[in-house]
């Protein structure tokens, strides 16, 4: 928790620190301190949520700070949500703090912390009434940091004093909606960024600075030191000097006695990992899973709900989530539809649930339950509201992405939600095709018929008791099918070890030469005629049952990743139509779609005692990663091949590459002389995953950008007019494999892109025309220069001026504003041919370089790049040989990227 040499450094002070978590802290424990700083408050909704002892605490936090005690508040954030939890102290102390952007508009007070690029730093003031003796008077503080590294603005009450100001030119703005939770609402010039107050017998203050890297990561190696060194040791002397602040003369009894209780303790135990084994116990409660029969669906109105709850208990259902439309509600309707739900709902025999579905403006539909309190869904947004308006700011919910045929933007370009609608074939084929890309979801059957109890399918909840049923579709842990035949019974793993991810739910861990064992058992009214285990889209076992119960085990040699799930048909037409997943992950290489569905990710892991993650039960080192753009965008992203302990910040998501690669676009652009076609909208899969490569499928026939006059008209009539547009191609598609092979740390991460491009119609190359085959946007770092091949080349004397685009991107990886760039003539710049088997790229960059190197290209290829804020842009060119393009022909095209370890190397 605290930096070990800043500890060292602390305790030569006569500073001396126990550390806990708050599960692990009792109200006795508090006398035992002068001082309790606060680094981190809870995670609403995270699995591992402790808000319920966090609250437990805070009475005890006011009656230890009363009675002479101090306090000093930081923070540690995750998108903004850990502020709400933070504001339940600070109310008590009269103070609030709000999680807003800070921006200084004076270039002089304004730089980097080294090797973060998200991290910017910005000098804020000391107020003269500060009783801190520092010599400088200012201080360094980081914000921009988006995950991880943000610092809150102060709203105080009168009996605070500032003791930390942002200067005249720096204001504190509300982040756009949706972005991140707990913003606030107005901008603030010169914002308090830390104050203090007496309170009691006792004194507080309030520094919510990012504790991961003012406390716990300091002196890490990546970013030097910086902010405890900077302005001659300021930002050390700040931290000594406020815990000298907050201390009282030490009690050598409390001293030994804290000692005894917090000293030389190990923190990292089996069920404190994100990612841990299954206990005995925990399997064999799984065991106790039983079927209730659920009805999802739609009413007219809250009206209706009494009507519908009878309908549906007549027909036997055991559980009902009653859909009204979004546009009908208001906080106060949806506590009054809650109030309803709760009093139709009987102990045991029944449990009736509110739900809404929205019809946004993008041409999207949702349907979303198991909140407490109704999201502001907005109506438009440039990529998933699902995702920014629900699990960006509650963590825990139920989010259908429905009426899959009917959604203008398909499930694999959007986000958030963790259960799919399947009402027809082409929704179940897609219901299998994400499932074949390890995605975290299952299916659920939506009766729209306004007949509650008419529907021809039912959905199933697997659950210990009826209270917990909601469980089952809630995060990304799902024991839920859909059936109007026979019914699942057991179908898991028999085979150990189990792993429960905190954010993806259960998988089996496995390596070459482990054999994979799962049980099925399945029962019916009627006979079942035939059962199919399916691995993704592919059945690879089937029975014939002609019984009304099935039980079986089936066990496989382990060679890959696998995707099961069940169907199963009785001999009256029932169906088993959509089960739960059941997925695997090798034990030293991850292949996995998050559970926000945006990316995927491919992990290296290497068991180390000096690691810096615990995985079952081991300690385990990982060294940078790999991830895909599913739905956020078109990128290919790969951090440096480093171990995490020596770079990444401990306790703290940060989405930084560190390196100054941003992102790889591996879309091919084409200036076709009245315009452009840019294929940058994937629809991206993960296909074989072995221990030792990963292979990810891409195609594209268009394009995925901003266009001011686009429409697009639904199904049902709907005119809509998008904040993205897709416009497909009538030139060109493309189809590709990404190869990731495993790679070690402190060697180079490579990753193969084979590419075939199809044409679609005739087309002619003007002289020197060129095709892009992908572009980078990267970080400009202190002296970094580029390469090609041995030949290294100055910056100023490659790099060509950037020109402003219309495009406005709306995150860091967005490649909308490149295409201006992308469109230019080959000939009217600065540009360099790269040979076939030669690296291009960047050259000097101490935390890795980010190369190209050709392999087998029909033309020349060339780099070229331009000077792009905050950083630059390459571009991996190549000038076709065939000059004449017929119908059909098609071109293949094959390349390396590589990121290196830079000073990290082995």
């Amino acid at each position: 928790m605290l930096d070990q040499n800043l500890k060292k450094t602390f305790s030569s002070c006569g500073l001396h620190f126990s550390e806990a978590f708050v599960p692990d802290v009792n109200p006795d424990d508090l006398a035992l301190f002068n001082t309790i700083v606060i680094m981190r408050s809870p995670l609403p909704g995270h699995p591992k949520d402790d808000s319920k002892k966090w609250r437990s605490l805070l009475p005890q936090l006011v009656s230890f700070v009363d009675n002479g005690g101090s306090l000093i508040i930081m923070f540690a954030e995750s998108y903004g949500k850990t502020v709400g939890s933070l504001n339940e102290l600070g109310k008590l102390f009269d103070i609030e703090f709000v999680f807003n952007k800070l921006e200084e508009s004076d270039p002089e007070r304004c730089s980097e912390l080294p090797n973060m690029p998200e991290g910017k730093l910005i000098t804020c003031d000391f107020t003269a009434e500060n009783p801190f003796d520092l010599e400088s008077g200012i201080i360094d503080l980081i914000v921009d940091g988006g995950h991880g590294a943000q610092h809150l603005t102060c709203l105080a009450g009168s009996d605070w004093q500032a003791l930390i100001c942002g200067s005249g030119s720096c204001v504190s703005t509300p982040f756009p909606h949706g972005h991140y939770a707990n913003s606030g609402t107005s901008t603030i010039t010169a914002p308090i960024l830390a104050a203090s107050r007496k309170f009691g017998k006792g004194k507080i203050l309030a520094f919510p600075g990012a504790s991961p890297f003012w406390l716990a990561n300091a002196n890490l190696r990546r970013w030097k030191s910086q902010i405890l060194n900077q302005h001659n040791n300021s930002g050390y002397e700040f931290l000594k000097q406020i815990m000298q602040w907050s201390r009282n003369n030490t009690d050598d009894t409390k001293l030994a006695a804290a000692d005894s209780k917090f000293g030389n303790k190990e923190f990292l135990k089996q069920q404190d990992y994100s990612y841990r084994y299954l206990t005995d116990g925990e399997y064999d409660e799984l065991k106790k899973l039983k079927p209730f029969r659920t009805w999802i669906g739609t009413i007219s109105d809250i009206e209706a709900l009494a009507v519908s709850v009878d309908k549906i208990k007549s027909h036997g259902y055991k559980l009902g989530i009653f859909v009204v439309d979004y546009a009908l509600l208001t906080p106060d309707i949806w506590n009054e539809f809650q109030k309803q739900c709760d009093s139709l709902s009987e102990d045991g025999t029944f449990l009736a649930m509110p739900a809404f579905e929205q019809a946004d403006a993008e041409g999207n539909y949702c349907i979303v339950f198991n909140v407490d309190e109704l999201p502001a869904m907005r109506e438009s947004y440039p990529n998933s509201n699902m995702l920014e308006d629900l699990l960006v700011k509650l963590c825990s919910y139920s989010a259908v992405f429905a009426r899959p045929s009917e959604c203008r933007i398909p499930c694999w370009r959007h986000g958030g939600y963790n259960l799919l609608e399947v009402a027809t074939k082409n929704d179940l084929d897609l219901y299998r095709d994400r499932i074949s890309s390890c995605t975290f979801l299952s299916a659920v059957n939506i009766d729209r018929s306004n007949n509650p109890g008419s529907s021809d399918f039912d959905n199933w909840l697997m659950a210990e008791s009826l209270e917990t049923a909601p469980t089952a579709i809630r995060e990304n842990r799902h024991f839920n099918f859909v059936s109007s035949g026979p019914v699942i019974k057991r179908f898991f793993w028999k085979s150990r070890p189990i792993m429960l991810d905190d954010w993806e739910g259960y998988w089996l861990e496995w390596e070459n030469g482990d054999k994979a064992e799962v049980e099925i058992e399945l029962s019916g009214d009627v006979d079942i005629s035939e059962v199919k285990l399916w691995d993704g889209e592919t059945v690879i076992k089937s029975w014939k049952p002609n019984s009304s119960s099935f039980n079986t085990s089936i066990s496989f040699d382990m060679e890959y990743d696998m995707r099961l799930h069940l169907s199963a048909t009785d001999v009256n037409g029932g169906k088993l139509t959509a089960s739960y997943p059941l997925y695997t992950r090798n034990r030293y290489f991850w292949a996995h779609v998050g559970s926000d569905q945006m990316n995927d990710y491919h992990n290296v892991w290497t068991p180390d005692p000096n690691g810096s993650i615990g995985l079952g039960d081991r300690i385990h080192e990982t060294c940078g990663f790999v991830t895909i753009g599913f739905a956020w965008g078109d990128y290919l992203r790969i951090a440096p091949p480093v171990n995490w302990g020596d770079i990444m910040p401990q306790g703290v998501e940060v989405s930084s590459m560190v390196s100054n690669l941003q992102s790889f676009h591996p879309s091919p652009f084409i200036n076709t002389g009245n315009g452009f076609d840019f294929l940058n909208n994937h629809r991206r899969k993960l296909e074989k995953c072995t221990q030792d490569m990963h292979i990810i499928h891409s195609s594209s026939n268009g394009s995925w950008l901003e266009e001011s006059d686009a429409r697009w008209q639904s199904p049902g009539g709907r005119n809509i007019s998008p904040t993205r547009n897709f416009s497909k191609s009538d030139l060109w598609r493309i189809d590709a494999d990404y190869f990731t092979p495993k790679w070690e740390a402190g060697h180079d991460c490579e990753v193969t892109v084979k590419m075939r491009i199809e044409w679609l119609k005739d087309y002619s190359f003007a002289p020197h025309a060129t095709i892009s085959l992908g572009h980078s946007l990267n970080i400009m770092k202190e002296n970094l220069n580029f390469c090609c091949g041995d030949e290294i080349i100055d910056s100023k004397d490659f790099l060509m001026d950037y020109c402003e685009s219309p495009h406005v991107p709306h995150k860091e990886w967005d490649n909308s504003g490149t295409v201006d760039l992308l469109a230019l003539s080959l000939t009217n710049g600065i540009f360099i041919e790269v040979p076939t088997d030669k690296n291009a790229g960047t050259n000097g960059d101490e935390m890795g370089d980010f190369l190209l190197r050709p392999v087998s290209i029909p033309g020349k290829a060339y780099m070229r790049g331009w000077r792009h804020k905050p950083g630059f842009i390459l571009s991996f060119e190549f000038e076709p040989e065939q000059k004449e393009i017929k119908a059909g022909d098609v071109m293949d095209i094959q390349y390396i990227l590589t990121v290196t370890p830079g000073q990290f190397s082995a």
